[in-house]
């Protein structure tokens, strides 16, 4: 506790009359005989976490001395104590971590020594202080302080002076707030302590007084806050009774400023009660009855409006200003865009809305919203999706900085690298007509760009949300929709009787494929789209139909080439719409990565002599009578002990037989007898012919390096190739056991 001082003001003459004469009779120098002023030394203590220079080693009296400290990383200069080696007394410093860590002090008639302080808690509790000096002094906190102690002109020990007019003007850093509490002990009436919500005296006074009582402690309460960046202190004493003046704490804290919600009608938006500085806000709108938002306005306490774009048909957002703000949101029954119904891209924004089912028109905005021009530097993404069974069409206006460097993409999807349907720019200084933008699937994605040069009213467009015709259906291939876009599902597993026949082009942005595959061997396959390999999962070899041909043993042997295999080097291929494939699995599931054309039916067949490797494009069962019976090949889906033949065995087709679409099958046709679009690929369970041989075997041949190997027989009722457990054969019947050799290999 500081020690009282009193004195009367006949004793306060006299001292100050002194007190003035010897000021006057030391004010020169200490001269030596030859009239030059005696040096003291000046040393400086090595502490940790810091060190402090001086711009003199030496000083005479009355000679000014700056000191500056360097903390290490993460600290500050708590303190520093000036001692005179003499008196053992320290000195009166001005400065300290508040001064950009310099500090002054003037040197008396001894050497001193300098021993400083430092800490890595930056507050009050860690040593952080400032001693009132006379005059007007202003300090920038640095945002890394937390909080500090500020004590009159005697410091934390010492009584304060007479006749002081000092004044303190505190600034933090935006979006923070200074909270003032502690005590003060001064004289009633005549010695006062004014604290102020600004940088001066016309600003709102936020605490003052004299002491309660003189000498008595009085604690100035938790209300002296700042509704902003700046505080003041101030303090003025008269020159009779001086006490222990006032020891307060400055604590930083972030500001929180109040969100207040004007009254509206046809809803009710919930947001939160306040925020702080750069904090995005989000609104939440749900209107009454049948009612949309249709706007939201937001300013600061100053009526400077706050951009609040509507980003969803229910939904706003800002960011926080350095302000308490006030919130108006409007409703509409008429959700349409005459109706005032709108949305607005965000600035540095990627945004996705899906139109509510009730919206069947609305505005679009840039991010400057209707009435404003939009943004420097924007980079703004928005896609927009229909419902299911809509499309969307735009029309509207687009006005930029004239030239290429402010510019409107619109493409035909929800992803930036679909085809563009738009890209606007303008070429004059009015706005364009970008004409009618529509949607092939559910969605378009819209993205805009600007320099940080001109701007303009950007872009006023209206958005239609039109149904479209129901989706078409081609037997095992249909169209569907939901929250990717448009898509393809093929169905494996149809057992209808239509045809797949698929007469447009039309692109999609994803694949169902749904069929279930084997992985012990090869199953046949025909894709109604072309895709590249290197976007399919699961596969691991594919192999195409190359041609028959008749071994030593003059039997027919059915060659299939190596298309291609997830193998290190191998380069990846398309496989071709329309067109039989074998194909070797890695897992059950042959699934696409991203979108797909599906492109024209036609006959999915490659031929070799009679022979012909058949695609199915619908359900095909072979009745007795047919005249393919005899010539068509498939691998046994049954045992048949009665007549010889095992599962997986290639052989002929009987009656009864039966395949589905997105299959195939090998049949050997004269040349009198024409194609068949549709024709299915048998699953063997009558008795063969005797006019072909009753099995063939099936190898595959890799042309990279010339081995053909043994692959296995066809499942024909599920299109898989089952592996057959059995030696590997060259072509005159030696056993090879799967080594590597040149030439035809044939597994009997």
């Amino acid at each position: 506790m500081k020690k009282k001082f009193h004195v009367s003001c006949c004793k306060l003459f006299l001292l100050f009359t002194l007190f003035a004469s010897l000021a006057w009779a030391d004010s020169s120098p200490e001269q030596t005989g030859d009239d030059v002023p005696v040096k003291y030394a000046i040393s400086i203590a090595t502490v940790a976490n810091g060190m402090v220079k001086s711009d003199k080693s030496s000083a005479s009296v009355g000679e000014k001395v700056i000191l500056t400290a360097y903390p290490s990383l993460n600290y500050m200069m708590s303190s520093i104590s000036v001692k005179d080696n003499s008196s053992n007394s320290d000195l009166i410093v001005s400065g300290g971590w508040y001064s950009w860590h310099k500090v002054t002090f003037f040197m008396p008639a001894s050497d001193v020594t300098i021993t400083p302080k430092f800490t890595k808690d930056l507050s009050a509790e860690g040593g952080l202080y400032i001693d009132m000096e006379p005059g007007r002094t202003t300090v920038d906190v640095s945002k890394k302080v937390k909080s500090f102690y500020v004590y009159d002109n005697g410091g934390k020990d010492v009584n304060y002076r007479s006749f002081s007019n000092d004044t303190l003007v505190l600034k933090v850093t935006e979006g923070y707030r200074m909270r003032l509490t502690g005590t003060m002990v001064a004289e009633n009436l005549w010695d006062l302590l004014r604290v102020y919500d600004g940088e001066n005296t016309d600003a709102p006074l936020l605490f003052g007084a004299s002491g309660f009582v003189s000498g008595v402690e009085t604690d100035i309460g938790d209300t002296v806050v700042s509704s902003g960046e700046n505080m003041m202190i101030g303090f003025k004493s008269d020159g009779s009774d001086n006490y222990a003046g006032y020891a307060l704490k400055v604590t930083v804290e972030q500001a929180h400023y109040a969100i207040t919600m004007n009254p509206i009608s046809g809803g009710e938006v919930y947001v939160k009660d306040a925020d702080t500085l750069g904090a995005v806000v989000y609104l939440t709108a749900a209107g009454a009855e049948s009612n949309r938002l249709s706007g939201v306005q937001v300013s600061d306490r100053n009526g400077n409006t706050v951009i609040s774009p509507v980003y969803d048909f229910e939904r706003s957002k800002f960011i926080m200003p350095n302000s308490d703000v006030f919130v108006t949101a409007t409703f509409t029954s008429d959700i349409s865009a005459d109706g005032g119904l709108h949305l607005d891209m965000v600035m540095g924004g990627n945004e996705t809305v899906n139109v509510p089912e009730d919206i069947k028109s609305f505005k679009l905005y840039d991010n400057g919203g209707a009435n404003a021009d939009y943004e420097k530097r924007s980079s703004d993404t928005l896609t927009i999706t229909a419902p299911k069974g809509s499309y969307l069409s735009v029309t509207g206006s687009l006005h930029t900085e004239q030239g290429s460097y402010d510019r409107l993409f619109i493409v035909d999807g929800s992803a930036i690298e679909a085809d563009t349907l738009f890209s606007g720019i303008c070429s004059t200084s009015k706005a364009i007509d970008i004409g009618e933008i529509v949607s092939s699937g559910r969605s378009l994605t819209f993205y805009f760009k600007s320099d940080g040069a001109f701007q303009n009213s950007g872009f006023d467009l209206t958005v239609n949300v039109l149904e479209r015709d129901p989706l078409p259906t081609f037997a095992a291939v249909k169209l569907i929709e939901d929250e990717r876009g448009l898509g393809v599902a093929v169905d494996g597993n149809y057992n209808g009787d239509d045809t797949v026949m698929i007469t447009d082009s039309i692109q999609v942005d994803f694949v169902e494929y749904g069929r279930k595959f084997s992985t012990s061997g090869f199953s046949t396959i025909v894709l109604p789209f072309d895709v590249n390999t290197s976007n399919v999962s699961g596969l691991k070899k594919v192999a195409a139909f190359s041609e028959i041909r008749t071994n030593d043993a003059g039997s027919l042997v059915a060659v299939m080439s190596l298309v291609w295999k997830d193998s290190v080097g191998v380069p990846d291929t398309t496989l071709k719409a329309n067109t039989p494939y074998m194909v070797l699995m890695k897992d059950g599931n042959f699934a696409v990565e991203g979108g797909v054309t599906l492109v024209p039916t036609v006959e999915p067949v490659v031929k070799y002599g009679t022979w012909e490797f058949r695609g199915t494009l619908a359900k095909k069962v072979w009745a007795a009578g047919d005249a393919d019976l005899g010539r068509v090949y498939g691998f046994s889906a049954e045992e048949r002990p009665d007549i010889g033949v095992k599962i997986g065995q290639f052989v002929k087709a009987g009656a009864g037989a039966r395949i589905r679409p997105g299959r195939a099958y090998l049949i050997n046709v004269p040349e009198t007898q024409s194609n068949h679009v549709g024709a299915g690929r048998p699953a063997i369970a009558a008795l063969p012919s005797v006019v072909l041989p009753e099995d063939m075997d099936v190898v595959i041949e890799d042309k990279a390096d010339g081995s053909t190997t043994f692959v296995g027989r066809l499942n024909v009722r599920t299109g898989e190739f089952v592996n057959m457990k059995a030696h590997t054969y060259d072509l005159k019947g030696r056993n090879v056991n799967g080594s590597k050799v040149k030439g035809m290999f044939i597994r009997k």
